[in-house]
């Protein structure tokens, strides 16, 4: 185990079904650094952690606090940063009240690092978001302290929420020791709209190689399984109908659809599927399973494909488990979904769906038409294998506690791309 400490900060990994990725993530940390994970919600029974790491509570506990942004008004702070971004939010109460929000955790986060020690340490944000930001302030008169973040898709694309803006961005950008953007195409986004710089690049996400290979249909029923939260960004009523639709016009070929996964819209889905008159079409939505489980199911059923209709992505973790088991994705192309799937591995569509683009890949999958899995599960072993992605980025990391930029790889595109 390393000697170094690192802070891993958290929603709320390890409880609840949160940032389930981390655990693919969190051994290659443990191999270089002590690790402390820093959930700032804590509910139910934690996940099993491996040997050595621990779990702080306390910010967890001022997050929990009566009134936090209450009392994050009355800071002169707070209204800095407002004025700050007023050309983002015009000073629109929605855009108000997110800074006021991101201010409450920066605050939370900065009292939580007044309980610890001055030792060296690195500072992990998975999201880039207040936290980081009070991280970032708090460590100014730590020489040996910094302060890093990942950023996936909501902390990352702006234009996601009305008005479009995270408040105090440049300044984070600029202050943070390094960032860490899980796509190329996230990395485009930010030089687009900000300025960064050399400690700014691109560290994919990953998943464990399951060392399995899923199987196709063989008795003419098509197969087809996705896995999301019922969210509206997921769309997966659409999907829901996209295959009622489907089988009402084809009403000889059996479609089968598993979708694992919970969530607010759950009640739509399963709407749109009573009301539907196709009795060639079998859904099953056993909820929220875990990642092992998910792995199991590919293992012992036939996958013929995988689909996801989401209007906003950054790299789908669920998209790569698929394709470590050679099943072939149906995506749309938004965010960095297109580094992902390709001609060579899958199917990628526009985000605005088109049913007959959408009907012509069901037909071709269903007849045998679709990549071998021995070459999708090669395009894995090559881009999003946590063994080789995970190890250096615990690499960069350690640069990083050295105070050292991150030695961006030629795999990763991060040097050559940053500003």
């Amino acid at each position: 185990m390393g000697h170094k400490r690192l802070y891993l900060v958290t929603h709320a990994f390890p409880y609840l079904n949160s940032e389930t990725f981390l655990e693919s993530e969190l051994p290659w940390l443990v191999n270089r650094f002590k690790v402390v994970v820093v959930p700032s919600v804590v509910s139910g029974e934690p996940r099993d952690m491996p040997e050595g790491v621990e779990v702080d509570h306390r910010l967890a506990e001022r997050f929990s606090r009566p009134g936090r942004k209450l009392k994050a008004t009355f800071r002169p702070s707070t209204w800095q940063a407002v004025l700050r971004d007023a050309g983002r939010h015009h000073f629109r109460l929605s855009g108000v009240r997110r800074s006021v929000s991101f201010m409450a955790d920066a605050w939370a986060a900065a009292d939580w690092h007044q309980t610890l020690s001055s030792e060296s340490a690195i500072y992990y944000s998975y999201w880039l978001n207040g936290k980081t930001w009070g991280l970032i302030n708090a460590v100014r008169e730590h020489a040996n302290q910094y302060v890093v973040a990942r950023t996936h898709r909501f902390d990352l694309y702006d234009d996601w929420f009305d008005p479009p803006f995270w408040p105090l961005r440049q300044q984070t950008l600029a202050d943070i020791d390094a960032l860490f953007v899980i796509s190329q195409d996230g990395l485009r986004w930010l030089q687009h709209r900000y300025e960064t710089h050399s400690a700014i690049g691109v560290s994919r996400l990953g998943v464990c190689d399951p060392q399995l290979q899923s199987c196709r249909s063989t008795d003419g029923v098509l197969r087809i399984c996705s896995v999301s939260s019922l969210l509206p960004q997921k769309r997966v009523a659409c999907l829901a109908e996209l295959l009622v639709r489907y089988c009402a016009d084809f009403p000889d070929r059996q479609v089968a659809w598993q979708h694992f996964g919970d969530g607010p819209l759950r009640g739509e889905v399963e709407s749109v599927l009573r009301t539907a008159k196709a009795d060639n079409l079998s859904a099953s939505m056993p909820g929220v399973v875990s990642n092992p489980e998910v792995l199991a199911w590919y293992r012992d059923n036939p996958v013929d494909l995988f689909v996801n209709v989401s209007d906003s992505e950054g790299i789908p973790v669920s998209i790569m488990e698929a394709q470590s088991c050679g099943i072939p994705a149906m995506a749309t192309n938004v965010g960095g979904v297109s580094e992902i799937v390709n001609d060579e591995n899958g199917f990628l569509i526009e985000e605005q769906l088109d049913y007959s683009v959408m009907k012509a890949i069901l037909h071709r999958v269903a007849g045998g038409e679709s990549p071998s899995p021995e070459t999708i599960r090669a395009g894995f072993l090559r881009q999003y294998h946590a063994d080789h992605n995970y190890a250096e980025f615990a690499g960069f990391l350690d640069q990083v506690s050295n105070g050292q930029c991150p030695a961006w790889s030629e795999a990763s595109n991060g040097q050559s791309d940053a500003t």
